[in-house]
């Protein structure tokens, strides 16, 4: 661990850290998207149902205006007026709200797919901790975020400063306007505010998640060290899984040894190879390999197959060709047939000569 601490983290988060941040909420995410995606759709809503919204509250105000001497204004009536006329508001509001709603949630899990992580909603108390609050805000990554903000809030207000700038010309003119050309003329002004603020939010959000998914790759860089590890996790110790093939190999070389021992003859090379044979005219449609081998192990065979006075017989070609090109439990090829049954021929001449 030690070691570890020294190490630079160079590496490309593996498939499996990415899933361990996730799980506890870590994610790649710019809220200024969020602010931008619900902002321009609600703009788009109001330029599409602005008409619609503002006649519908029109005839609110003329009819609660009118009907306005027939209300008995007391201090026990006042209330119950206020929340009849905030319930026709909500009414008439509740579709741009809806969509907005759901524009910001689709635009935060089109950021970082749908996936809630149940982690990340527990409530961890260490973020109660007073002193670790109080060095969070003064540490350099909370300065960086008030320059920040405070840099897309500069922005945000310029922006807005010379789009109302541009539309004061017209502010002379509304004087003379009746109350529907007045408010007709004040939506446009606001529309087209509301419009330049939200590309400017755009160039925010674009830049601000560039940073987030800069900052968010940069965190979960590893060191090599961290990736050996997680390698020798996943696949396994590379020692262990040596330690077990050697194992499986003497395991499969012992049955192999002892299937030498039901062999009809071993054909050798003579010296570096060696390979059983067995045939059961019953059973087998041609001679199979029951056990092979080269060096070490092609001495081990001839060993077991003289304890058992099996026919160990010297034919080079087909030696060489039998390792070569036939594993263990197969039958032989078409082509080997002729060879190996003379071989076969000697060995069994060779039984029935010491059985006689």
């Amino acid at each position: 661990m030690a070691e570890e601490s020294f190490q630079e983290r160079t590496e490309k988060a593996t498939p499996k850290r990415r899933e361990e941040a996730r799980k506890k909420g870590q994610v790649a995410k710019s809220a200024e998207i969020s602010s931008f995606a619900v902002l321009g759709f609600s703009l788009l809503g109001f330029m599409a149902f602005g008409p619609i919204l503002a006649k519908t509250l029109g005839s609110l105000a003329v009819t609660n205006f009118s009907n306005l001497a027939h209300f008995e204004i007391t201090p026990y009536t006042i209330p119950g007026h206020l929340v009849h006329w905030m319930k026709q508001f909500a009414q008439a509001a509740v579709f741009p709200a809806a969509v907005a709603a759901v524009v910001g949630t689709g635009v935060a899990v089109l950021q970082v797919g749908w996936k809630p992580s149940a982690e990340a909603m527990e409530i961890k108390w260490e973020k109660f901790d007073i002193v670790k609050g109080i060095g969070k805000l003064f540490s350099m990554r909370s300065l960086f975020q008030l320059v920040r903000d405070t840099l897309k809030l500069t922005i945000i207000a310029w922006v807005a400063y010379l789009a109302i700038d541009v539309e004061s010309k017209h502010f002379p003119l509304l004087v003379d306007m009746q109350l529907g050309q007045f408010a007709m003329t004040l939506g446009g002004m606001a529309l087209r505010v509301a419009f330049k603020i939200t590309i400017a939010l755009l160039v925010i959000a674009a830049a601000d998640y560039a940073y987030q998914k800069y900052e968010y790759e940069k965190n979960l860089r590893m060191t090599k060290q961290q990736v050996k590890e997680e390698m020798k996790t996943l696949e396994g110790n590379p020692q262990i899984k040596s330690r077990v093939r050697r194992i499986q190999r003497e395991m499969s070389q012992k049955r192999m040894m002892q299937d030498v021992a039901q062999a009809d003859v071993v054909v050798t090379n003579p010296t570096h190879l060696a390979v059983a044979l067995k045939y059961n005219r019953e059973e087998m449609a041609a001679p199979t390999v029951i056990a092979k081998g080269a060096e070490l192990i092609a001495e081990q065979i001839k060993h077991v197959a003289r304890e058992h006075e099996i026919p160990i017989i010297e034919n080079k070609p087909l030696a060489r060709a039998l390792y070569r090109t036939v594993a263990i439990g197969i039958e032989i090829p078409e082509a080997l047939f002729e060879a190996a049954a003379s071989v076969l021929a000697i060995a069994y001449r060779i039984k029935r000569g010491d059985a006689s």
